[in-house]
C-alpha cells in the first residue's frame, strides 16, 4: 500500500523547505507499513540517510554500509511502501537518487490507536 497519495496531498520533493502541517495518519495498514519498516534497521538506516538530501543507491550503501543486493531490495521496497521516492538529479546523470517522502514523522500512541503524524518536503 502507497503512503504517497495520503488525504488527497500531493508530495512534492527537491528543496530544503518544508511543510509546517502536519498530515495525520490513522488508517491502520499505512501506520503498520511505517512502524514494520522503521523497526527493519537497514531500512530506517536508509529513511535516515536521506531525509535531508537525496543520495544515488552507491551513496546509500556505503553510507548505510549495506551490501550491494540488500541495499536495492531495501530500497525498492521502501519505495513500494512509499517511503521513498527515486528522482532524476539532472538530464545528463542518468542514475537516480532517492529521497524519503518525509521531512519529519511523529509516532504518537492514544489507547489502543497509534497515529502518525509526517511533514512533506515541499518544492
Amino acid at each position: 500500500m502507497s503512503l504517497t497519495k495520503i488525504e488527497n496531498t500531493s508530495i512534492r520533493f527537491g528543496s530544503e523547505n518544508y511543510s509546517q502541517e502536519w498530515i495525520t495518519i490513522e488508517e491502520y495498514n499505512r501506520v503498520k507499513t511505517i512502524l514494520e519498516s522503521y523497526s527493519d534497521e537497514q531500512k530506517r538506516s536508509i529513511i535516515h540517510a536521506v531525509t535531508d538530501r537525496p543520495m544515488s543507491f552507491l551513496e546509500i550503501a556505503h553510507a548505510c554500509k549495506i551490501p550491494l543486493a540488500s541495499c536495492h531490495r531495501k530500497i525498492y521496497s521502501l519505495i513500494e511502501e512509499g517511503l521513498l521516492v527515486g528522482e532524476r538529479s539532472n538530464l545528463r546523470i542518468k542514475s537516480k537518487r532517492y529521497r524519503s517522502t518525509f521531512k519529519e514523522m511523529r509516532i504518537n500512541v492514544k489507547k489502543d490507536t497509534i497515529i502518525v503524524g509526517v511533514k512533506q518536503h515541499l518544492d
